[in-house]
């Protein structure tokens, strides 16, 4: 497995944060080393602060769905970028 099932996890996890406004940005993918960074602006719920993802849960979600989708990654860095408002 590789770009492929990179590409997919990253659509279905957009899919997660796109109701509050978020969006994940593929940084890097280094399958030789194990290693994926990417870039994530947290989304805003007005009507609830603690609902929108947090780039910890984001982390956890994506080194999950990897492995699920059987890509092999060691490291996995979300860089989180300050919020936007909510459309």
């Amino acid at each position: 497995m590789g770009d492929h099932a990179v590409d997919e996890v990253l659509r279905l996890m957009n899919g997660m944060v796109a109701g509050d406004g978020g969006r994940l940005t593929l940084e890097e993918y280094d399958p030789d080393a194990g290693a994926i960074r990417v870039r994530y602006e947290e989304g805003v719920n007005d009507e609830c602060e603690t609902c929108a993802i947090s780039a910890e849960m984001v982390q956890v979600f994506l080194a999950d769905s990897l492995t699920a989708h059987g890509v092999q990654v060691g490291e996995v860095t979300v860089e989180a970028v300050e919020p936007t408002q909510a459309p």
